[in-house]
């Protein structure tokens, strides 16, 4: 259900119900609203529910955390019937998901929930973790009707490769707007190639899970989603962004690796040296061990550490992906285009790009890259200044063509001195 709703906002009063109004409305008296935050009124578990959700939002802060407080001792039975519960208000439901962010199997409640607001969803894809977001990308419903979501799932580093990859197939077969999503392109070739024939839709429905859920398997199980959560809180150090990213990226896998070694770890572990520290591997060799959609995830939402790595990857993809991503600065383009040997495909984009060629230093950089396409190198030289002009004309190891474009335009301008 899509909605002009922003999750964590206030309940709005046309889904306070009427009676409950003069208690937890935004006008009703402060006295009344803390008595009824602490539960001491009378009123029957579900009504009370309702009316502690609505003043968890409440401008009071002592109010509001009061609520919290007294809606998490709730017995769970009834809670999850609130949560089940499709006659609730969406922005009532969208309290119980930011409340028991940490309880996979309420929150699973809320997205079954038909009356869950699809903005109450996209923000569980984009800021939660563990088996919640399996069960997002599992509602196709949902995901086809707002693409929004897929993009929150895209962002969230915490999203399992192979789940975004079932969730990114689910979009194409079904024809969502892709437009939006961040990298898209890039990371459909990542992960089936070409996709475009995936559209025909040739017994999809008997198809579609199985290339992921082989590499799927590879994955953590779902009933260890909440140790998942505090072992990705704990796992990044306070060093570069890429490192915390690239461990949300790899941690299914991780996870599997250090199970699967831990006979042998535990038998090849030599007592007298039990306080030995475990390094951790440098950013490139990291991303060394990383396949390529894993790269793609990485170099459209990593940092520029990553970034400076990744678009010298020999798998085409991954090095245009960085070009794609939303952090990417001119300074980082700058520095991409000033180095020669760097690949002609990302000189290519570069050069074709006016956002970037708009920048002084980077067309000037472009036109003494040899590998920038001569028809783009000679035409950025019309746009130089007499100095750098003349300079590029005292330059060594130009190639010819350049030579001439610019004697030409010196001409042209009646400069020859």
């Amino acid at each position: 259900m899509s909605v002009n709703y922003i999750s964590g906002t206030p309940v709005p009063l046309n889904e306070i119900p009427e009676a409950m109004q003069p208690r937890v409305s935004a006008s009703a008296p402060s006295a009344a609203k803390m008595l009824m935050a602490r539960a001491v009124v009378p009123m029957p578990p579900d009504q009370l529910g309702v009316a502690l959700a609505i003043l968890a939002r409440d401008s009071d802060g002592d109010v509001a955390s009061t609520a919290k407080a007294s809606l998490k001792e709730m017995p769970e039975a009834v809670l999850h019937g609130l949560m089940s519960n499709a006659e609730l208000g969406g922005a009532v439901l969208d309290v119980y998901a930011h409340v028991f962010q940490d309880k996979p199997g309420m929150l699973q409640r809320l997205v079954a929930n038909r009356s869950c607001y699809d903005e109450t969803v996209r923000w569980m894809a984009r800021k939660l973790r563990g088996t919640i977001l399996d069960l997002i990308a599992s509602n196709q419903v949902r995901v086809v009707r707002e693409p929004e979501i897929i993009v929150a799932l895209v962002k969230n580093t915490a999203t399992p490769t192979p789940l975004l990859a079932r969730v990114l197939e689910t979009a194409i077969r079904n024809g969502v707007d892709t437009t939006r999503i961040p990298g898209f392109k890039q990371l459909a070739e990542a992960f089936f190639g070409d996709s475009t024939g995936m559209m025909a839709g040739e017994e999809a429905e008997a198809t579609q899970e199985e290339p992921v859920e082989a590499e799927a398997a590879a994955e953590a199980p779902a009933e260890a989603d909440e140790p998942e959560a505090v072992a990705e809180e704990e796992t990044p150090e306070p060093a570069a962004e890429a490192e915390a990213d690239l461990q949300s990226l790899l941690a299914g896998q991780e996870r599997v690796e250090a199970s699967d070694e831990a006979d042998d770890a535990a038998a090849a572990k030599e007592p007298e040296e039990p306080e030995e520290p475990v390094r951790k591997k440098p950013l490139f060799k990291q991303i060394e061990d990383m396949n390529v959609p894993q790269k793609v995830r990485l170099a459209l939402m990593g940092d520029a550490s990553a970034r400076k790595i990744l678009v010298r990857d020999k798998v085409r993809v991954v090095a245009e992906a960085v070009m794609k991503s939303p952090k990417l600065t001119e300074k980082e383009v700058t520095s991409f285009v000033q180095d020669k040997a760097l690949g002609g495909e990302i000189i290519r984009l570069i050069a074709k790009n006016r956002e970037y060629t708009r920048n002084y230093t980077i067309m000037v950089a472009l036109i003494y890259n040899p590998k920038t396409p001569p028809p783009m190198a000679t035409g950025f030289i019309r746009n130089l200044r007499r100095k750098d002009l003349q300079n590029l004309l005292r330059a060594k190891g130009v190639p010819s063509y350049i030579n001439r474009a610019a004697r030409q335009v010196q001409a042209r301008r009646g400069d020859m001195g």
